[in-house]
Formats: C-alpha cells, structure tokens, sequence
C-alpha cells in the first residue's frame, strides 16, 4: 500500500531556509528535517512547540542544528557588546539544543513534522547513539562586525582552544607561556594591544560547555563552508568527531577562521590514508597560519579537487531519485517493502564518502560504457573491509516485443536472485545493494531500481526460491569482485604545480620541523592507495 507524502517545514526565515538547503545538499532530503515540533497535546495545546531548526537523523547518528540570527552591534563598549551577542546568539542556541535532544531521546514518540502533530518523524529516532550525535550552533549576524573590527584580518570566528565555559563571556583565561615566540606570534595576530581587551576575548570560541556533550559553534560562512567542502554524512561527521577532539585534548589550537582549519585538514592524510589534523597531542601549541584557506584555493588543489569529485555526483542524483519516490510515496518498492527497509537501503548507498562515490560511479559507468553491451550484466564491489554494503550492479535487456510491465517482473526475478546469492557467497554476515537499470543504447523506457538485504542471516525457505534462476543464469559464477576503490584525493598533475616554497624553511604550523618533513609532504596530498584486489568466483 502507498502511503501519503511526507511533507516538511521549509525553515522560517532567510537564515534556515539556507541551512535547509545547505544541509538537503549534503544529507540529502530522506534524512534531514526541518522545524520539528514536540506535541503539547498532553497541556490541552492544540499546537506543537518548535525543538529545533533542524534534525538530520541517519540511522543511530543525530545531528542537531541551532540557527541563531543575532546583529552584533558595537556600541562603544567591545567587552559588553561580545558578552550580549554571544549570550543570545550562541548560549540562547546551546539551550534550544539540549532540550532538542533530551525530546528527540527520551519521547520521541510526542516528535512531528507538523504544527499540527499529525505527521509524526519518519525515520525511527529509537537507534540514536548518544556518543554520535553531535551538536551544531550557527551563531549569525557578526560577520560584518568582526570584519570592521580586525580591518579584514579575521573573515569570521576565531577557533582559540584555551578558552572554555565563562572565559567565553565571564573572565578570560590567563595563559600560561606569555613570553615564548609562540605568544608573541600570537600577540602579534591580535587587531589590539592584548593588555588593553577587557575581560572577555571578542570573536573567539573554545569549548562552550566542558561538563556537557560537545557544541560545536559556527558562524554563518564557515558552516556553509564545510556543507560545500564536507558533502556527505561520512565527510561532515569525521571532521566533527575530530575537530571535537582536537578542542577537548587540550591541544593549544589557534585557527584565524574554520576554513583555515578545514584547509589543514584538507591536506593532511594519516597512515590509514584518511584527513586528519596533523596534531602530535596534547599541550602542543599550534598556530595554523592566517590565508590558509586562500593559499589552498589559490594553490589548484581546491579546484582539482573539485573536478576529481565531479562525477561523484551520479551517486548523489541516484539515491536522490530513490529517496523523493520513498518521500512522495511514488516508489514502486512500497507494493513489496516499507518507508523503513525503504530507507535502509538508500542509506547503504549514502553512508559511503565523497571519495568512494567516486570509485563506485566509476565502476557502474564501466559496466554501462562497457561496449560488449550482452542481455545481462553485472559488476560487484565489496565494501565489506570498509564497513559499508556489497554493492551489486546489474543491467538487464529488456526482450524483442517484452512489455515494461513483463520486464520489471523478470528483472525483478533476477536482481533478487543476485542478492541472494551474493549474501550467501559474499556477505553472510553484512549488507546487500542491487542497483539495476537498462543499457544505455536502450532507449524506449528507462527506470532505476534498488534492492536490499540487511546483515540478518540467509535462511534456506528464502534461497530455495531463486536457485533455479542462479543456476540458469550462472550468477556470480564469473563475475570479478573488486574489494578495494583505486582513487587518490588529488590528481598527480594539481600536486605537481603546487608551489611550496623554500621546504627546508621552518613549517608555518609551528611545530619547529623543516616543511618537507611536516604539513607540507608531498605524498600527504597523494596518499598510497591499494590496487585493486579482483577474485574469480
């Protein structure tokens, strides 16, 4: 049975209607809802009560937005001023949070889409894990004031890692070690005189709420910022879970602007081949140079990466394609499967990152380009080592004369045979994707299917049934699997041009090593990749 569509806020004002469209970018429309009331039904009101501006909620992750639009206005006093925005804009922001969660964990059965209340959340808020949901200020309306204030030296908040609870609007800290190079570089960076600031440090931001579950803060540009650069849920919950971390482990941090510190991160790649901040640890003092976000777009490797993620966007469009039909109770799916198995698989297909969509839209357009275009095809990708779902690719030919409606029931017949049988030969134990379509020479109808089986185990009375079909059709008797996604960030030809200056200058990050030996190694832009690892089955 097709359910009615499921309809969502829009945001209220200018400022979250650009956060919900940033965010449906990244988190895509299945999983991101904004403006959700909890039911005041129980008080004899009629009407909901907004949680919060918005709730991407992805299997047991939880993200939870606050968009606060304050104007700063300098008065005279800067020491008055910062304390009035920064108790409205962000402390006013961090209460509706808290309260968002405790309703999203403990009662989300009172959670709609409407004022109403009659559209309850689609998505089941039972799986949420606490230690993944994360937390998100957007403190807006001090752009143009920082800017004014620091004769464009600072285009917004400054990450300053010191500062904790009150020393935001209360009493700053006193830092220790006033009188190394490394305060007097810092000192150096500060618009005024630092003895004449009063008791707060305008513009900055640490760690809001060291007793409580991380916030994290952003102003308007740096959130859209990273929703542009980190656009999947893969990308933009690691830089969170990290950046967290770096705050919290008494890293002595001092980023002039969020991008500054996305571009460090940008560029740095660990033994895993994964971004991370090249920080050695706690009490390390880290000084990330003022333009460095301009120095990475200006070097080509922004625009080269950029290019390189070009084609991952078919991956995007595709679960895009399943999500609205799910959405709007369109999906041919709802005649055997509900909105939740729905979700599930889609979800499989957005848990991969940037990175690998890359890889796999590779590898689907290597089976449609394929120019042996034969009646039945199929690629596989074990994403199994990584975490993620085996994903299977298959085209089937619709027949001389065979109807639409003929070929969907046989070709129906036939993905799920190949699901079944690669969760019997290849992930007993994990996820399986078919995404199946026509050749591309195939022009007289088009549709893009996906199936799915969660990680439960194969039973006989669900094989049985499609035997024969696996038998007559030799599926996955000599089909190559590719375990592994051949990619690197970073094309060889962008690093090549990119100019480094004088590496045998101290780095820029402070640590006191030659740059060839710190931020600025080559093979950090070009990590080795695995080949790829192909088994006949």
């Amino acid at each position: 049975m097709r359910p009615d569509p499921i309809i969502k806020q829009a945001g209220v004002n200018d400022s979250e209607q650009r956060l919900v469209n940033l965010c449906a970018g990244t988190f895509l429309e299945l999983w991101s809802y904004p403006n959700v009331f909890r039911s005041q039904h129980a008080n004899g009101d009629p009407e909901g009560k907004e949680v919060c501006d918005l709730v991407v909620v992805f299997g047991d992750r939880l993200l939870i937005f606050s968009d606060k639009r304050c104007e700063l206005k300098l008065k005279g006093d800067l020491d008055v001023d910062w304390r009035r925005w920064f108790r409205r804009a962000v402390r006013g922001a961090e209460k509706q949070l808290r309260g968002a969660e405790r309703w999203l964990t403990n009662s989300p059965e009172s959670i709609f889409l409407d004022r109403q209340c009659e559209q309850p959340m689609p998505v089941d808020l039972s799986q949420i894990d606490a230690k993944k949901t994360h937390r998100i200020v957007v403190a807006s309306g001090a752009l143009a004031r920082i800017r004014d204030w620091s004769n464009g030296d600072w285009p917004g908040l400054v990450l300053f890692t010191p500062l904790k609870d009150d020393h935001h609007d209360r009493q700053r800290p006193q830092l220790r070690g006033a009188d190394s190079d490394d305060w007097k570089n810092f000192i150096l960076r500060f618009p005024e005189d630092w003895n004449h600031l009063g008791n707060t440090l305008p513009f900055m931001i640490g760690d809001i709420s060291t007793e409580d579950p991380f916030v994290h803060v952003f102003d308007e540009r740096a959130i859209e910022i990273l929703l542009q650069e980190l656009d999947t849920m893969q990308d933009f919950v690691e830089y969170l879970d990290q950046r967290a971390a770096i705050i919290r482990n008494e890293t002595f941090t001092l980023a002039p602007s969020e991008e500054d510190l996305l571009a460090l991160y940008l560029r740095s790649f660990n033994d895993e081949k994964l971004h991370y901040f090249p920080f050695d640890g706690p009490q390390e003092i880290k000084l990330i140079p003022n333009g460095e976000w301009d120095d990475f777009v200006a070097s080509g490797l922004h625009q080269d990466r950029r290019s390189q993620n070009e084609s991952s966007y078919a991956w995007d469009k595709l679960i895009e394609t399943f999500s609205l039909g799910i959405l709007d109770g369109s999906s041919p799916a709802y005649e055997l499967a509900e909105f939740s198995e729905q979700e599930l698989a889609v979800r499989a297909m957005a848990k991969e990152s940037r990175l690998q969509r890359r890889g796999l839209v590779e590898a689907f357009k290597g089976l449609l380009s394929d120019p042996d275009q034969k009646s039945l095809m199929a690629r596989t990708c074990d994403r199994r080592d990584y975490g993620f779902a085996t994903f299977i690719f298959v085209i089937v030919r619709p027949e001389e004369g065979e109807s639409k409606e003929d070929y969907t029931v046989r070709r129906h017949a036939i993905c799920v045979a190949y699901m079944l049988e690669a969760k019997r030969k290849l992930a007993p134990n994990g996820e399986v994707v078919v995404i199946t379509t026509e050749p591309l020479d195939f022009q007289d109808f088009r549709s893009e299917h996906v199936f799915y089986r969660s990680a439960e185990p194969l039973t006989e009375s669900e094989y049985e049934p499609v035997r024969p079909i696996i038998d007559e059709l030799n599926i996955l008797k000599n089909t190559v699997v590719t375990s592994h996604l051949p990619l690197s960030e970073y094309s060889s030809e962008a690093v090549a041009t990119v100019n480094f200056g004088d590496l045998d200058l101290p780095c820029d990050c402070g640590r006191g090593r030659r740059r060839r030996n710190c931020c600025f190694k080559l093979n950090q832009l070009i990590p080795e990749v695995d080949s790829p690892i192909g088994r006949q089955l």
